[in-house]
């Protein structure tokens, strides 16, 4: 059961408001900071509960409104901060990509229309802020565990400025290390376009979103800009290790073609998750039939559960409550 102090709601609600206390201002609460502080917004059932409706408020319906630039401000105390459980901290870096590149993902998916609710305004102050506090999320990577770095270097992609020749060293070594997997495509891809090599970013759109492929993620016409094409794929890739890393897809699952079931491979992820991912456990191993260990937490239905010790280089799965 999740605790509840003082009608605040659920644990990871108070963990967001104890950062955000030593981060504010006296008597200048941020707009969408108001909702850890103020029991007018209701009581939340649990932590799921509370982010769906934190998040929304941020990027409406994956659409940035003039408030969205100052949201940006509270996501990036939460993302930056230990306090935060890494899981959250993944999630909050991913919504920083997600604020950063709402026009070339709209783009991407409406051409040649535009979404009809978008604002283009709105959309490059979001921006703006984000490429703002990229800098201080990317500077953690060399004490981030695996999984918060798979969301920092599809940033590090969108703000190749901020992210630096010491980035692109970071994300290629991490790339080396997993290739191979899912998690290595990715962080390919990211120090392709963090390094500028417009060359190699495209056949590797080509690549992941081919139609004669039955792992392709979806494609975008070729008339729009690299770029564009680029970040939407760079989503997907993003979206799809998120999954994984919360135990919704199997450990090596290769995202669908077009009309084809996920294919699970016996490829092991290597155990590198060195870093924070409380509690610190850097294998599990996986069931019969499903190949070696891999560097994976588990979560039970989509939510962050305390992971149990079973052994040394073992963990169990809890069971739904």
């Amino acid at each position: 059961m999740w605790l509840l102090v003082q009608g605040l709601g659920p644990e990871i609600r108070q963990t967001f408001r104890l950062v955000v206390d030593d981060r504010v201002e006296a008597g200048r609460v941020p707009i969408h900071a108001q909702v850890l502080y103020d029991t007018a917004f209701g009581s939340f059932r649990d932590d799921r509960d509370f982010l769906g409706f934190f998040y929304n408020e941020i990027l409406h319906q994956d659409t940035c409104s003039r408030d969205t630039a100052d949201g940006v401000e509270v996501v990036a105390w939460l993302a930056v901060d230990d306090r935060v459980p890494a899981p959250h901290r993944m999630n909050l870096v991913r919504l920083l990509f997600a604020i950063a590149t709402v026009h070339e993902r709209h783009a991407a998916e409406c051409w040649p229309d535009e979404r009809a609710d978008a604002d283009r305004v709105s959309e490059a102050r979001a921006r703006a802020a984000v490429e703002a506090v990229a800098g201080h999320a990317l500077a953690r990577w060399d004490g981030e565990c695996t999984a918060v770095r798979l969301a920092l270097a599809p940033l590090a992609a969108v703000f190749p400025a901020q992210a630096g020749t010491e980035m692109l060293t970071r994300v290629r070594g991490l790339a080396d290390l997993m290739r191979g997997t899912t998690a290595g495509d990715l962080l390919e891809f990211a120090a392709e376009m963090v390094g500028g090599n417009e060359v190699a970013v495209l056949a590797a759109v080509e690549h992941h979103t081919g139609w004669d492929t039955d792992n392709a993620f979806r494609g975008s016409v070729n008339e729009l800009p690299v770029t564009v094409c680029a970040l939407h794929l760079l989503d997907q890739m993003g979206f799809h290790e998120r999954r994984r890393l919360l135990g919704l897809l199997p450990s090596e699952a290769r995202p669908c073609g077009r009309g084809s079931p996920p294919v699970a491979t016996n490829s092991a992820l290597p155990a590198v998750l060195a870093g924070r991912w409380a509690p610190a456990v850097v294998d599990l191993e996986r069931g019969a039939g499903m190949g070696a260990k891999t560097g994976l937490l588990v979560y039970a239905d989509g939510d962050v559960k305390e992971v149990l010790h079973a052994a040394p280089h073992r963990i169990r799965r809890e069971p739904r409550l």
